[in-house]
């Protein structure tokens, strides 16, 4: 899980790239000013900025076992350098502060990460908090409430981006003589058979929604009149007989769909009239 995380999380790999900088910048700038600093200090920096993208990739518990390892590491190093070999005279402040970076470069590394991490599942929790409202658990397809919502959107856009698309009202005419026929259950199967169909007809980019248990409703992105009822001309073809399985037998059911068709029109100032004109094309048309 771990693995394909850090792939998926696009704010590990930003900060990955941020630490690459750091350290080249670092380096560059202690080759061509040496007058700032040792080039020895380079190491437990970049030391320090490996184990903070410990931290933030794979957690603090991780991190901060690696910065236990590297503060030994570089403690041991002072002892047998001012010690043993003499080669260092004064322990001073710079070398004692890397035995507190190393931890508490860790910790804010990794707090950062819970930060994000936090962030990122409450964004996840509201999205699918927001399908479980928006959708139609039984088709899959978008509800009544996330059709308008996806709706009033198009308009916006097409409005501001000066597009077209257009608003397809599908009823099944006999889905109330299927219902007696078949029964409650078994309807949603031929429901769910009809929405397979749509979904085969249309593309992946048009929004499709169950509006009520007798009706689907398709917005055609950036489709004008003429393409919808191309569109149409595949619907009826698709939806005039379905075959699913009813109480284990595979039947084919004939559909008698009615579809509404209407376009954005230049001098809507509402989505709802387009919506309105496709439904009284409902009316005249029966399949």
């Amino acid at each position: 899980m771990i693995a394909n995380d850090m792939f998926i999380r696009k704010d590990i790999l930003f900060f990955n790239i941020m630490l690459v900088f750091i350290l080249a910048v670092t380096a560059i700038m202690l080759l061509y000013a040496p007058s700032m600093g040792s080039f020895n200090l380079f190491i437990p920096f970049a030391c320090m900025l490996f184990n903070m993208n410990l931290s933030y990739t794979l957690g603090l518990q991780r991190g901060l076992m690696a910065a236990i390892v590297l503060t030994f590491a570089f403690g041991s190093y002072i002892i047998y350098e001012t010690s043993i070999v003499n080669r260092i005279v004064e322990v001073n402040f710079a070398y004692i502060s890397w035995l507190f970076f190393f931890p508490l470069s860790s910790i804010l590394a990794g707090q950062l990460s819970l930060v994000v991490s936090r962030y990122r599942q409450e964004l996840e929790n509201k999205k699918n908090l927001e399908q479980l409202v928006t959708l139609d658990a039984s088709t899959g397809l978008y509800n009544s409430q996330g059709f308008f919502r996806k709706l009033d959107e198009e308009f916006v856009r097409a409005k501001r981006y000066k597009t077209c698309f257009s608003i397809l009202l599908i009823r099944i005419s006999n889905f109330d003589e299927l219902r007696l026929i078949y029964g409650e259950l078994d309807s949603i199967k031929i429901l769910q058979s009809v929405a397979e169909k749509v979904e085969a007809q249309t593309r992946f980019s048009d929004i499709k929604a169950l509006i009520s248990s007798d009706m689907l409703s398709i917005v055609l992105t950036e489709t004008n009149e003429d393409g919808a009822r191309v569109v149409i001309e595949k619907l009826h073809q698709a939806l005039d007989r379905i075959t699913t399985e009813i109480r284990g037998t595979k039947k084919v059911i004939r559909i008698k769909p009615s579809i509404g068709i209407s376009s954005i029109r230049e001098g809507d100032a509402d989505v709802l009239e387009a919506y309105e004109r496709a439904k009284e094309e409902l009316n005249y048309d029966r399949g």
